[in-house]
């Protein structure tokens, strides 16, 4: 079975695991207005996709800085990872 992450997640709450919160978005401007009601100062910005290495393809990012957040979720969202 092939699924994501926040799709995992969703799951697991479902059937009463702790999960931490989280966002997910198709949009840049989606994603910063989820973003902005999350209550961190801190972000992991991850890509959703069905391959390893994620985090070596930098497709993990942990930002601490809301522009910079920004513009990695526009990188996440349109590059190729």
């Amino acid at each position: 079975m092939n699924i994501h992450e926040h799709q995992a997640k969703q799951i697991l709450k479902k059937y009463g695991a702790v999960v931490p919160e989280g966002a997910f978005a198709f949009t840049v401007d989606e994603l910063v207005e989820k973003a902005k009601l999350l209550k961190t100062k801190k972000f992991v910005l991850k890509a959703q996709i069905h391959a390893g290495g994620r985090g070596k393809a930098g497709g993990v990012k942990i930002l601490k800085h809301f522009l910079i957040k920004i513009h990695f979720m526009y990188l996440l969202i349109v590059e190729k990872i």
